[in-house]
Order: C-alpha cells, then structure tokens, then sequence
C-alpha cells in the first residue's frame, strides 16, 4: 500500500502540459534522492511535442515519445537496494543529469501540526541534533502552496540528511527515518508534505471525495467555498489589514500583561506536574 501511494502521490505532481522546447523534470526528481527499491521506477517530465526522450538509471535505459502535450513518461526496471549512488541522465535535445541517487524506501510525511512540528523544536534537540549527519538518509520538504487544482509540480528539492536540514524536518519523519534505518540499514527518503490544521478532505479531490456518499457534505462545503473564493479573494487583504490593525492595539495594551500571567500559569503547572498535581485553568486573554 505504501508503494502505491507513493506513485500515485508522484503521478499526481507530474500530470499537467508544459510545452517547454527542452526536456525538464518535475522538482521531486534531483540531485541527492531516492528511489523505490523493488518496484517498476516511473520517470516523467516535460519536452518538445514528438521529441525522443531516453531515460537511463545505472543499466537499466527506457525511451518514449511525447506526446502532443508535450508529456512523456518512462516506467525503467526495478533495482535493488544500493547506497552507492547511481546517476540519472535524460536526454532529448538537452540533457539533465542528476548525481547522487540511492536506492532504498521512500516514505511521505503528511498530516498536521504533531507531523509538522520541526526538529529544532524538540525537547531533546540539543542532543539530537549534532546527530542528525546521515547521509544515507535524504529529505524532500514540499513548500505549502493553496490551489484548488492538483499541480503538476512542487517547489522543494532533495537535502541529505545534516544537523541544519534535519532542524527544519518534522521530528516525527526524522524519528521514524532514524528507526527504519536503524533496523534495515539502507537508504530512507522522506517526503516531508504536512500542514497544520489542515482536514483529510483538503489533500483529497473532489472527484475523490464524490465516490463516498457519506462524504456530501464535505462536497457541498467544499464547492461552496471554491464559489465564493473570488469574492472572498477581492476582500482579503482589507479584511487581513483590519486584523493586523486590531491585533497590534490588542497587544500594545494586553499584550505585555497576558505574556506574564501565562508565564506565571506555566510555572505553577510545572510545580504542580512535580507534585502529581493537575495544572490550574489556563489564563484567559482579555
């Protein structure tokens, strides 16, 4: 299951046209990442419409056409686990090399605020840290981006795993690459793709959602919104400089007193978790 969600979540980042005369790849191909180990591996991109492709990964070579939307997609050979890097060339009229590929299990960290909370915000992070040097572990952070459509390509790059790039990684997805890799000792990619807050049905599509009866109302709420976002749109940046304006009196005249009365309630609570005592009601802000 795992495996097939992995291509599909990668199929979905390379399904739009782009009729750029040289041949291209989508970001999650590039220097520094990792492959599927044991399965057929799926390369795709963009060219010139009808321009030959070749797609070579180590031995294994696969060549294809393109279409007249200038698509094209190879599906190469399964290779087996290898932490030696291998080289990934694509050649058309141009041609793309990318350095440094391993071969291991790649995983997606999605989800909300627990899989989005960093590293460096760990309460072990200084002694974690210094340890994050691994290099055959690999990290892909897709930048947040709102669209109501499914994009063909993604903003972010492969990292190998280091003290600064692990810092800005979920701790979770940095945990669970440290313990897989601990008990198979091969390579671990993470694709780090989570957003705080966000519900299921907002990494789902529509046509998705439609499939389930029992999920209507998240449809109706849904088009409901994708209707008013022009309007909403136009009025958004007044209705955001209204709250900007309100929340800096806000907090020059309660700011200074809510910061203190929650430091004070942080104490008391610690005192108290010592004592096996509950923590006293949170503060409220004026």
């Amino acid at each position: 299951m795992k495996r097939h969600f992995i291509l599909s979540v990668l199929w979905i980042f390379g399904t739009a046209a782009c009729l750029n005369g040289e041949v291209r790849l989508p970001s999650i191909f590039g220097d520094h990442m990792v492959l599927q180990q044991g399965q057929k591996l799926p390369v795709w991109g963009w060219a010139e419409p009808g321009e030959e492709v070749a797609v070579s990964i180590g031995d294994k070579t696969a060549h294809v056409t393109t279409g007249k939307d200038g698509k094209w997609r190879v599906e190469l050979e399964p290779i087996s686990v290898s932490g030696n890097p291998l080289e990934i060339v694509v050649k058309g009229r141009n041609e793309l090399k990318l350095a440094d590929v391993l071969v291991g299990d790649v995983w997606i960290c999605s989800g909300q605020s627990n899989m989005e909370f960093g590293l460096s915000r760990a309460h072990n992070a200084a002694t974690e840290l210094p340890k994050a040097d691994c290099p055959q572990i690999r990290l892909f952070l897709v930048a947040k981006k709102n669209s109501i459509q499914a994009q063909d390509d993604v903003a972010g790059k492969w990292e190998i795993c280091t003290p600064a790039t692990a810092a800005r990684f979920s701790a979770v997805g940095y945990f669970f690459g440290q313990d897989i890799y601990g008990a198979f000792h091969q390579p671990i990619g993470l694709i780090g793709t989570y957003w705080g807050g966000t519900p299921a049905q907002a990494w789902t599509s529509l046509d998705g959602l439609r499939k389930d009866a029992e999920l209507k109302g998240h449809v109706q709420a849904a088009e409901k919104l994708i209707a008013n976002y022009p309007q909403a749109s136009v009025v958004y940046k007044d209705k955001m400089a209204e709250y900007n304006e309100a929340k800096k009196k806000w907090d020059e005249q309660y700011g200074a007193a809510n910061a203190a009365a929650l430091n004070t309630w942080k104490s008391e609570a610690a005192t108290l978790a010592t004592e096996g005592k509950p923590a006293p009601p949170m503060p409220k802000p004026e």
